[in-house]
């Protein structure tokens, strides 16, 4: 390659055409004109052809240089790290990759042991892999966690096959940290949905079971006058509405189910979560509340705000494992265009402002952008899903307003949450209602596939002055009612029913042209069942369980205005 001639240089042309003339000129006598022309013309073709050939030479050197750089590129920065090892794990080859994986110069790699990176509880497995490699010939996969100085653990993946000569294996090496955390939350997920599946079932068991508690305890209480006996009936009260409560969190945390926006005064829910941590959280903790007098209250479900509350405390208490101070204060805030912007769907105006702080641990700068992420923590896998501060934010938002955070290691964390306050004023004690009107023997029609709930209901509405039939699901009542067309004035039906449900009832009845009044008696109810309702003319929906005062109010309205229609 060195007697190559590069085709710009004309000057070295020249001279070595003139040597070969002269060359070839040597020992022969001279010709005439005409062969010297001609001896002339054939040096200067094949002097034409050596030079194609050597521009040739010299482009295939080029494009060699060119693909051999690029092929240094792609094994130098390749997304997977590249390496050679001896038997014994040595490493005699590595990328640029391959060191920036192990969180170390690549010159201080070659010679050293692979396993040197390779957690202790999994250095068996990957000696077995190269093990397998060397002995069998055949391909090895092995997980298992890096180790780095100085730097976050992280999940490799080994795949390793004998080269061609059998002194080395060519391994690759992987960085699956992300993978793995998408596939743990997507096992999040999973179960995620499969409790909230679960739940409606759940829903509907559990508040069939404290459906007759309610009515029944709330029947005696108007036929006894006992002190003591009354008590008794309150605190059994309490304790049912208590579960009925727990129930709609298990809604809406798993299912989304929100429940009816009213003016509420977030006092009563501080003063309830001071209570409650008070008599549950570890005694190392102290607590102070700090609320005005003038606190606005605000629009929102009560039990999804219970559930914002409890969740942050529940944070500051784990951020406090040996011990501090954990804070619950308010104050009404009035924000403008600059206070909300980038925290859509927030609007200027008249705030109430809930603070919950800490003095524990801190979070770190680096994963403050991301605790609000579902499945996102800090904390041990059996000890946080990293969903309560997702369920915190999503809450928020549904009330139009939002979270601010501010902590820095071992400094504490103060967490706000800002939320619209409303002109209404909260009710500040138990309303004084009329009595409900009573029945004057209109016959009602109660469709549940839980006896003791039928027979409940049945003497609830006897006691007010009713009479009443029941039916076990939809279609022993659509029977009922074509056989006696005409008698029925209200239809009372539970939606999950066997057989028929109650809402195919309700349409199967408006087929047949029975248009009578109907009230639907259920746990849960979802948004395009509500619709179907709605689109058969059944609006007033109650849940379970429910008040005897209420349910009595509903069927004599219903009622009403059937007679009024």
């Amino acid at each position: 390659m060195k007697d190559l001639i590069p085709a710009s240089d004309p000057v070295a042309r020249c001279r070595r055409a003139e040597a070969r003339l002269k060359a070839r000129s040597v020992g022969t006598q001279p010709g005439n004109e005409a062969d010297l022309r001609r001896l002339q013309h054939e040096l200067e073709v094949h002097e034409i052809e050596l030079e194609m050939q050597n521009g040739e030479l010299v482009a295939a050197q080029a494009e060699v240089a060119a693909g051999l750089e690029r092929y240094v590129d792609l094994f130098e920065f390749a997304p997977v790290g590249y390496f050679n090892l001896t038997a014994d794990g040595t490493i005699q080859l590595v990328n640029l990759t391959g060191a920036t994986l192990l969180g170390i110069e690549r010159g201080r790699l070659v010679g050293a042991r692979f396993g040197l990176w390779v957690a202790e509880a999994d250095r068996p497995a990957f000696a077995a892999s190269i093990e397998q490699v060397f002995s069998t010939g055949k391909k090895a996969v092995c997980e298992f966690t890096l180790v780095r100085a100085g730097l976050p653990a992280r999940v490799g993946r080994f795949e390793a096959a004998r080269s061609p000569g059998g002194t080395e294996c060519r391994a690759v090496l992987m960085d699956i940290t992300e993978q793995r955390a998408l596939e743990e939350q997507l096992r999040h997920a999973q179960r995620m949905l499969a409790i909230g599946t679960m739940s409606a079932g759940v829903a509907h068991d559990i508040n069939n079971t404290l459906t007759p508690v309610v009515l029944s305890a709330n029947l005696l209480l108007g036929h006894i006058t006992d002190p003591h006996d009354r008590e008794l009936l309150d605190l059994i009260l309490a304790a049912a509405e208590r579960g009925s409560g727990l129930v709609k969190q298990l809604l809406t945390f798993t299912r989304g189910v929100s429940g009816r926006r009213v003016p509420v005064q977030p006092r009563r829910l501080i003063g309830e979560m001071m209570t409650l941590m008070q008599e549950t959280f570890p005694r190392n903790l102290t607590f102070t509340a700090e609320i005005p007098a003038d606190l606005r209250p605000v629009l929102a479900d009560s039990t999804q705000l219970h559930q914002v509350l409890m969740n942050l405390c529940v944070n500051a208490r784990d951020a406090m494992p040996n011990g501090g101070r954990l804070t619950l204060r308010a104050h009404n805030a009035d924000l403008d265009e600059q206070d909300v912007v980038g925290h859509e769907p927030a609007r200027p105006g008249p705030y109430c402002a809930l603070v919950v702080s800490d003095t524990g641990e801190g979070i770190a700068p680096d994963n403050l952008e991301r605790i609000f992420d579902p499945f996102f923590t800090t904390k041990a896998r059996e000890k946080g899903t990293g969903l309560g501060l997702s369920v915190v934010a999503g809450i928020v938002r549904s009330h139009a307003g939002f979270v601010a955070v501010a902590s820095a290691p071992g400094a504490g964390a103060t967490f706000t949450v800002y939320l619209p306050s409303t002109v209404e004023p909260a009710p500040s004690g138990p309303a004084v209602v009329q009595p409900p009107p009573l029945g004057h023997g209109e016959l009602i029609l109660i469709v549940d596939d839980e006896p003791m709930i039928s027979d409940t209901l049945k003497l609830t509405l006897e006691f007010a002055g009713y009479r009443a039939v029941t039916a076990q699901d939809g279609a022993a009542a659509l029977a009922l009612c074509v056989g006696r067309i005409g008698e029925v004035h209200l239809v009372l039906t539970d939606l999950m029913m066997p057989v028929m449900d109650g809402a195919t009832f309700i349409h199967a009845l408006r087929l047949n042209r029975q248009v009578m009044p109907a009230i639907i008696f259920t746990g849960l109810i979802e948004a395009d069942t509500r619709a179907r309702l709605a689109a058969d003319g059944v609006h007033c929906i109650l849940p379970k369980p429910c008040e005897v005062q209420k349910l009595l109010r509903a069927v004599a309205r219903e009622l009403a205005g059937r007679n009024s229609g």
